[in-house]
């Protein structure tokens, strides 16, 4: 079963490609000189190319005209293009104006508005369309806007006849371009950059102080559009993002430009991962519920109980993604209420695996499902797929501060990736981790031979004693047989090592990886077909040669045993000889012959046993050395890899504290500060407990574990205590205990100290000297106003937060949470489920989802779209505000 559709309707707000001045087919003769067009065929090339550029929306600006506009504007709109009827007017300071009507107003009434605007020369247009008004550019702004109740736009502000120009050239005009109320909108003919003159860009970039406006103008592109191919150029349209493109919502957009308005080149490409939709199978709280989701802001409104955190913790719950915070007897009690009988789908979209879109469904009780775009089931995990998604539930920001772990993973987040270095190290870790154990095995079988010969002494000083006897003379044969038993076992051992080497050489090849490859679709299929060959013949040879060496093995094995049996034969002779000399031997000190002769027979064995093990104690040796060595090169590699991590860390950091968190947040890393993971291991030592490792809290220097084990190695329980200070005497016992633990020692040197990341708040107020406090010594309030400056930051993966103002005050959010939303949602993805106006509004939410809790006991998505959609906004006014009559009240109160 495919679990991808196309059903769930996205009914946020989204960029709509819109060319706002285009002209009927008169214009080109009319005005620029051009031959009669066929008004049919102009029309339908018209409609041609909006469709081929993906136009939705048009402005018709005739100069100083509406009627021949007509036919194109009932072409357009039938085939689902959004026409704002309008015209072109010029005021009295010759200033061209587009003013644009709903698409609703009928030729008549814009016939009618424009006589308005012309004033005293409205007969004047009978003869020349393009006429100037008998009215200023500010007054005709005032008409259009308070009492026609449509929109204008300074056209070509900055040509001969632009709102710009004409200042320059003495209209005087500053004081109408400064009044944002009257104008919203500038058209240019490209790029800002683009414009000639510095002083141009400043102005429109408004860092102009003569021409310093209270809110930013909006800039678009409309270029002056008389044929198809000028409709194709960039900078005959521009992007407006709405809801849905009506004119209410148009308008709207210009009271929001720099969420709302763009130029075409102003797009951005987006490289970032996200959750695309959600759907609720089944019963549950919010059975048979879907809802799209914007690639930007997400908001999730409703009142107590509505199932905000339902709806969060459900994307979570089918993710598979466990809370940062413990989650509690209250968190299962949730899930089993409203998630028990349901199914949860989300379809994503993964930048890690290269834009490919997925579904990862869950039913509750279950583990997630991952499921590619054909509907197969995928290897991948939903970790696989959205690595870095960030959810987080009303109490979990609280829960970071807590943890050095949560704090260090949080900053290193907003940081370079460091994942090559990660994987680096964690290799390195690997092979310190075989090193340990070859060590380990290694030290005790050294350990074992060292026993061993240890007892060579005591036996030469026994062996010695049968010499006083004079007795060494009569049973030399047993040290003999015993010289040569030692020798038939190495001999013995030569042959079994050969098959065990045979055994290995079989085993090398592997081609099958050939069989299991499609690479003959690949484009060096030829070179990868040599190479195969190469192998190929090369196994040939190889499987040929060790036949050969079997055969010659057990060749050669068959030879030994004929010579095992003359040895065995002479060997019993001598043994016979033995045994006669032993039962010849006289009684001395109590003992019979025969009793002597069987200790000096075990004496000498033992001696011959000894030789053998000292030639493998000098080869065990020089394999611990080996490893030693080994162990030593991969320590410091170990430490210098991690050392240079954090030096990257560090300085990126530092960048960071410069640019990005400037005058907000400030990190600071220090390395090898956790030590934790040290306080864990040294617990499992019988008799140390938390209470005492406190001289750990608080070291000069990061603790040396290499070092560390050295002095436990040594014994030195008093340099231990002079490095350590505030180590008592009896954990310095403890921990010289270590020694007879080889394989503790060892694994105390690969014990990896995390570094700690310090996150400070300026909490400075506006323009005073900055001031930074350590997140332990902030409020909550001030705690979660840190750790979201970093979390806004941190990555390309979609970040969730269930009501995030619930521990921070409205200034802050107003102030710096929203302004940073604003700036990051084209990067990435948010959903927020709120009850503060501030993220929805101020943060201009391109969804907002209205939810409401039946009388059945289910939750449901009464209404979704953005804030200019009418009954959204009625519905966030409500919600968020309290109502129309609430708001008002906090108006007068405030005197706003």
């Amino acid at each position: 079963m495919n679990d991808m559709t196309n059903d769930i309707e996205y009914a946020g707000a989204r960029f709509y490609k819109c060319a706002l001045q285009v002209n009927p087919y008169t214009y080109g003769t009319e005005y620029r000189g051009g031959e009669k067009r066929d008004e049919e065929k102009y029309n339908a090339e018209i409609l041609e190319q909006c469709e081929e550029k993906e136009i939705d929306v048009v402005g018709l600006a005739d100069h100083g005209s509406v009627e021949n506009s007509e036919s194109l504007r009932k072409l357009l709109a039938e085939n689902d293009i959004v026409v704002f009827p309008g015209f072109e007017i010029s005021s009295s300071e010759k200033v061209h104006m587009v003013c644009l009507y709903p698409e609703s107003t009928s030729v008549a009434q814009l016939d009618r508005y424009l006589g308005q605007l012309m004033g005293e020369n409205a007969k004047q247009l009978e003869n020349t369309p393009t006429h100037p008004s008998s009215l200023s550019c500010q007054k005709i702004a005032q008409t259009v806007l308070q009492n026609q109740e449509g929109f204008w736009y300074a056209a070509h502000a900055t040509g001969n006849n632009g709102l710009l120009k004409m200042d320059g050239r003495g209209g005087n005009l500053v004081h109408v371009w400064k009044d944002h109320d009257l104008v919203r909108a500038v058209q240019i003919p490209g790029k800002v950059d683009e414009l000639s003159g510095e002083n141009l860009k400043k102005i429109i970039g408004n860092k102009d102080s003569n021409y310093h406006r209270e809110r930013p103008i909006a800039i678009i592109n409309a270029q002056d559009v008389e044929s198809a191919e000028t409709l194709a150029s960039p900078s005959a349209s521009c992007r407006i993002k709405m809801t849905r493109p009506t004119f209410e919502a148009f308008c709207t957009a210009f009271q929001d430009p720099d969420s709302r308005i763009r130029l075409n080149h102003e797009i951005p490409e987006r490289h970032y991962s996200r959750i695309e939709s959600v759907r609720w199978e089944g019963a549950g709280f919010f059975g048979g519920m879907k809802l799209a989701f914007s690639e930007n802001l997400n908001a999730v409104i409703g009142g107590r109980g509505t199932g905000k955190s339902t709806l969060i913790e459900g994307i979570r719950y089918a993710l598979g993604i466990p809370g940062r915070a413990s989650e509690g007897r209250g968190l299962d009690e949730l899930r089993k209420s409203n998630m028990d009988n349901s199914r949860i789908i989300l379809e994503v979209l993964s930048q890690k695996q290269q834009g490919q879109k997925y579904t990862i469904s869950r039913r509750y009780g279950e583990q997630p499902i991952v499921k590619n775009a054909d509907g197969d089931v995928s290897h991948l995990t939903p970790e696989d797929v959205l690595p870095g998604i960030e959810i987080l539930g009303q109490n979990e920001i609280l829960a970071i501060p807590e943890s050095n772990g949560a704090k260090l993973a949080l900053v290193r987040s907003v940081l370079p990736s460091e994942k090559d270095v990660d994987e680096r190290i964690e290799k390195i870790k690997r092979k310190l981790k075989e090193n340990r154990e070859k060590l380990f095995r290694a030290s005790e079988e050294l350990g074992r031979l060292e026993s061993a010969i240890a007892k060579k002494p005591q036996l030469e000083e026994s062996a010695g004693l049968f010499k006083k006897l004079g007795l060494e003379k009569k049973l030399k044969n047993a040290d003999l047989l015993a010289q040569e038993k030692s020798i038939g076992e190495e001999i013995q051992e030569q042959f079994e090592r050969v098959d065990a080497w045979l055994d290995d050489c079989a085993e090398v090849f592997d081609l099958e990886f050939f069989e299991n490859s499609d690479y003959r679709g690949l484009p060096n299929k030829d070179a990868i077909e040599e190479a195969k060959s190469i192998l190929v013949n090369l196994k040939k040879s190889t499987d040929t040669s060790v036949k050969q060496m079997r055969s010659a093995k057990q060749a050669a094995a068959a030879e030994y045993e004929q010579v095992q049996a003359k040895w065995a034969a002479g060997s019993e002779k001598v043994k016979d000889e033995l045994i006669q000399a032993i039962s010849q031997l006289p009684e001395q000190v109590g003992k019979s012959g025969r009793k002597l002769g069987q200790e000096y027979s075990e004496i000498a064995k033992q001696l011959a046993d000894i030789g053998r093990q000292e030639q493998a104690h000098r080869a065990q040796k020089q394999l611990v050395d080996q490893l030693e060595q080994e162990r030593a090169s991969r320590l410091e590699e170990y430490r210098q890899t991690a050392f240079s991590r954090f030096e990257t860390a560090r300085k990126a950091a530092e960048k960071l504290n410069r640019k990005g968190l400037r005058g907000k947040v400030r990190i600071n890393l220090i390395r090898c500060g956790d030590v934790q993971s040290l306080k864990d291991f040294l617990q499992e030592i019988h008799g140390i407990g938390r209470a005492r490792l406190d001289w750990l809290d608080a070291p000069a220097q990061p603790v040396d574990l290499v070092e560390l084990a050295k002095l436990i190695e040594k014994q030195d329980a008093d340099t231990l205590r002079e490095q350590y200070t505030g180590m008592s005497a009896t954990i310095a016992e403890k921990l010289l205990t270590l020694k007879q633990d080889k394989e503790r020692l060892l694994r105390l040197e690969e014990i990896e100290l995390k570094d700690i990341a310090n996150i400070e708040l300026n909490v400075s107020g506006e323009g005073e000297p900055e001031k930074y406090v350590l997140l332990d010594n902030l409020s909550t309030g001030q705690k979660c106003t840190a750790i979201l400056n970093l979390l806004l930051l941190s990555d390309e993966a979609p970040l969730i937060i269930d009501q995030p103002e619930d521990h921070l005050d409205n200034a802050f959010i107003a102030d710096r949470i929203v302004s940073d939303l604003r700036k990051l949602k084209t990067k990435r993805q948010f959903l927020f489920s709120t009850h503060n106006a501030n993220i929805p509004v101020f943060g201009d939410a391109e969804l907002i989802a209205v939810l409401r809790y039946d009388q059945d006991g289910s939750g449901k998505v009464l209404r979704k779209g953005s804030i200019d959609d009418p009954d959204v906004k009625k519905h966030s006014a409500d919600i968020l505000e309290g109502g129309k009559a609430a708001f008002s009240m906090r108006k007068v109160k405030y005197g706003f």
